[in-house]
């Protein structure tokens, strides 16, 4: 009986990867594909998504994207040079494969090498791109590519963007969950995957599958950005995902959590230690006005090493340079550097000793998007 179970095991392990690997084949080009010709309610524009589909799975730290285009102009040809963001050291671009349908339906392969290419540069900052152009694009033509990211040190990017530049007729989407104990976090044990979806009608929920979650679309209207706008992810039909502890009912029970939790770690870092007390005494002198005081020790912070403003540093190179993680603002003045939240702590500790009521402030990054509660 123990040897059948384990052949059920396998079989069903093996008929769900089977499953998985054809949702990853190219799909049939159809007649319908072909025939298309404009895209609905908008005849004048330059292409049309066909397909996409975004299969996360966190239990092998990976995702599956996939894109199928029709040109339907000569400005649409422009969607034939492919520029695919990875970062080094984070997360990289795999199994990538591509082709061009042409209007006839006989298919041109790309056997060419995609090249790597900075698009941005700047202080700890570097942001790569994996560029490739598609053959034998006209209008008419179908382009399509699919490629596997791989991440290396964390899990995947947690979202689904529903919504893109292009009128899409079909949409795929499933996330699979990380099914083992989360290292770091509050509840390693027994935590569950929640999601919430932006801008979603209730028509298109999301629907759990066992441990899986998917979402099927039709018809998803194209996103118009708008001048000076806020940012984008702001307004774009998405899905975030979430790992909760089994208590977690409700978003003010889920903040009161990560607001202890953070809390906890805060102070255990900034302690009471006599070396942020003997730098905000030396700053401070005889002053005794107490925002000429703030203002010192802010200077003070501010002497320290930023990490955060410098190039990003490969693991050998941090060794060689002997820059290690600060466990605790002691560290902090002892070594002379730091992240930013390490200085951040640092002023918040130095104020302390001073006889300021100092607390840290956590705010999103309101670059990339605004705090949704």
């Amino acid at each position: 009986m123990r040897w059948l179970r384990r052949c059920v095991l396998i079989f069903c392990l093996a008929a769900g990867a089977l499953a998985m690997d054809q949702k990853e084949d190219w799909l049939p080009i159809t007649p319908q594909d072909l025939q298309v010709k404009e895209v609905p309610g908008n005849p004048g524009a330059s292409a049309i998504q066909l397909y996409y589909a975004n299969f996360i799975n966190d239990s092998t730290l990976s995702e599956f994207v996939y894109h199928r285009i029709k040109v339907l102009t000569e400005k649409g040809k422009s969607w034939a040079d492919v520029e695919i963001p990875f970062a080094k050291d984070i997360y990289d671009i795999k199994d990538l494969k591509a082709r061009t349908i042409r209007p006839d339906g006989s298919i041109v392969e790309f056997t060419g090498k995609p090249f790597e290419k900075t698009i941005i540069k700047g202080q700890g900052i570097k942001l790569l791109v994996k560029a490739f152009t598609l053959p034998e694009v006209r209008v008419g033509s179908i382009i399509e590519y699919k490629y596997r990211t791989v991440y290396d040190r964390s899990l995947t990017s947690d979202n689904w963007i529903v919504q893109h530049d292009l009128f899409t007729v079909r949409e795929s989407f499933t996330f699979k969950p990380y099914e083992g104990a989360l290292a770091g976090a509050d509840f390693e044990a027994g935590s569950r995957l929640a999601w919430v979806a932006l801008h979603l009608s209730k028509s298109n929920e999301v629907k759990r599958k066992g441990n899986n979650a998917e979402l099927e679309m039709q018809n998803v209207p194209a996103f118009e950005s708008e001048g000076l706008m806020p940012p984008q992810n702001n307004y774009k039909t998405s899905v975030h995902f979430f790992y909760l502890a089994p208590d977690i009912s409700s978003a003010d029970k889920y903040w009161e959590s990560v607001g202890k939790r953070w809390n906890e770690s805060i102070e255990h870092f900034i302690g009471n230690h006599k070396e942020a007390r003997d730098a905000a005494i030396q700053v401070i002198g005889d002053e005794t006005d107490p925002e000429k005081k703030l203002r010192k020790l802010y200077a003070r912070a501010q002497q320290i090493r930023n990490l955060s403003y410098e190039r990003e540093r490969s693991a050998e190179e941090l060794k060689k340079e002997k820059i290690k993680d600060n466990e605790g603002v002691a560290e902090i003045f002892k070594r002379g550097y730091g992240d930013r939240w390490d200085i951040v702590r640092a002023f918040v500790s130095m104020a302390r000793t001073a006889g300021f009521d100092a607390s840290v402030l956590v705010v999103s990054t309101r670059s990339q998007m605004f705090f949704t509660k």
